[in-house]
């Protein structure tokens, strides 16, 4: 039985197969793309059959283990494809917001007057957690909560992530980490621009640089800013672990809440992606929820 999310999956992974096709001639590895997103398509339709007849709790922890795999992939295919359409940088256009919505300061910059080593430290390991807290998030509710709201939150976390990249593809947009004084934290074939200038690095007190350079590795995708999935996500895994109970809620808070933080104090975000991030979350957790109630099968709404 198809769930809704597996609909959309099959949406998105149609959609970037097409999107493969169009710029066959400027993107790397075209054929590459396209025998995943004809896989990711396959593996939809036999995860869903896999279920049928299965407990529920066993259907849905095979979705998670299969939007683990594939999201990650899709992400780096994204980056490909924006990168392909030869994308003009609205970094500075986000800077500029960020100093109009300040009053003419710059938050960013603003902020490296609380920098501190120990801060910087766990900050990084909570931007970094941010991979795992989806997936764990989600097990989390298929132990905990009913069907009714695990298939929701599935839908809605999905949906997050895939409209953030949308927006990639609409406002292509590279970090604040990259256009500064002290230049990108890694090896990088965007020409920083002059837009801020830091005093240092943000320093840890143990590998906070190397977990930076390897996330910044990881990232294929340099203007990946515009919405920001971490604010998203955070944010919505917050609120369903209070749907869980308050002590969940309490439990998961200071994790989301310094995943929303980092993005700005460590540079990896402009506050207006924040802000877009926190609207992307209302949008998935509100209407764009309710939209799946039409969708999804009665027997989830059951006792």
């Amino acid at each position: 039985m198809l769930w809704p999310v597996d609909r959309l999956n099959l949406v998105v992974y149609s959609a970037q197969c097409a999107l493969s096709l169009v710029f066959w001639d400027r993107l790397q590895l075209p054929w590459a793309w396209i025998a995943f997103d004809a896989f990711a398509i396959v593996a939809t339709v036999a995860v869903a059959r896999s279920g049928t007849g299965a407990t529920f709790r066993r259907a849905a922890v095979t979705r998670v283990a299969s939007m683990s795999i594939m999201v990650p992939i899709l992400f780096t295919q994204v980056g490909f494809l924006v990168e392909a359409m030869a994308p003009t940088d609205l970094a500075a256009d986000m800077a500029g917001f960020d100093r109009l919505l300040f009053g003419g300061v710059d938050p960013l910059e603003a902020l490296e007057g609380i920098g501190h080593p120990v801060l910087s430290e766990l900050m990084q390991w909570a931007y970094v957690l941010y991979i795992p807290l989806i997936p764990g998030m989600l097990l989390l509710l298929v132990w905990r909560a009913s069907p009714a709201v695990t298939v929701r939150s599935m839908w809605s976390i999905q949906s997050i992530l895939y409209l953030s990249y949308v927006g990639y593809y609409l406002f292509p947009t590279s970090g604040p980490n990259i256009h500064s004084n002290l230049g990108p934290p890694g090896p990088c074939d965007l020409s920083p621009l002059p837009l801020y200038t830091f005093q240092s690095e943000l320093p840890g007190v143990w590998i906070k640089s190397e977990l930076q350079r390897l996330a910044f590795a990881a990232e294929i995708t340099k203007w990946d800013c515009m919405p920001s999935a971490h604010v998203g996500v955070a944010i919505a895994c917050a609120l369903y672990a209070f749907r869980l109970g308050r002590r969940w809620g309490l439990a998961f808070l200071p994790l989301c809440a310094s995943v929303v933080f980092s993005t700005v104090y460590l540079r990896y975000h402009y506050v207006v992606d924040v802000i877009a991030g926190a609207a992307l979350a209302w949008f998935c957790l509100a209407p764009w929820e309710r939209l799946h109630r039409r969708f999804a099968p009665l027997s989830f709404d059951r006792p």
